[in-house]
C-alpha cells in the first residue's frame, strides 16, 4: 500500500469486469487528491447484447434507465468511473474523465470500479489508465 507525498502521483488500472479495483493507494483524511483518466480518450465497454462502449464518464440508455435502480450508484450515469475507500460505507463518488479534487473522510485504500448492476460485470470488457496526484 502506497501513501502518496504531497504532488506525488502514481498510476492504476481499473478493470470493467471487477467489482472493486484496488488502487494500492492509501488516502488520508482531509488530503486533497486529482484523480483523472489518463490518457483522457479512453473507452471501456458495458455489455454484450445491448453493447455500449463509452468513456469513464457514462451514459444514458432509455432502455437500462428502467432498471437505473439495479445500478450500485444511482446519482451517476451507467459505467460512470467511480471511486470509494474500502471499507467505508457510503463513500462512493464518481469521477468519470474529468479532474475531480477528492477529499475523503475518512483514512483508507481508495477502491473504483465502473458504475454498473451487481452480477452484471462479467460481460463487460476493457479497462481504463487512472492517475492520482495528493494535492494537499
Amino acid at each position: 500500500m502506497k501513501e502518496l507525498k504531497i504532488h506525488e502521483s502514481g498510476t492504476f488500472i481499473v478493470d470493467s469486469q471487477k467489482v472493486d479495483n484496488r488502487s494500492c493507494f492509501w488516502l488520508s483524511k482531509h488530503g486533497v487528491y486529482r484523480i483523472e483518466v489518463d490518457p483522457k480518450d479512453q473507452k471501456w465497454t458495458d455489455g454484450k447484447l445491448f453493447s455500449q462502449t463509452v468513456s469513464a464518464d457514462g451514459f444514458s440508455n432509455i432502455f437500462l434507465n428502467l432498471f437505473s435502480w439495479k445500478k450500485r450508484y444511482r446519482g451517476a450515469k451507467w459505467f460512470t468511473l467511480m471511486g470509494k475507500i474500502k471499507g467505508e460505507k457510503n463513500s462512493d463518488f464518481p469521477i468519470g474523465a474529468l479532474e475531480p479534487n477528492y477529499s475523503p473522510g475518512d483514512h483508507g485504500e481508495l477502491i473504483c470500479y465502473a458504475n454498473d448492476a451487481y452480477g452484471h460485470y462479467k460481460n463487460n470488457s476493457d479497462s481504463i489508465n487512472v492517475r492520482i496526484t495528493r494535492i494537499s
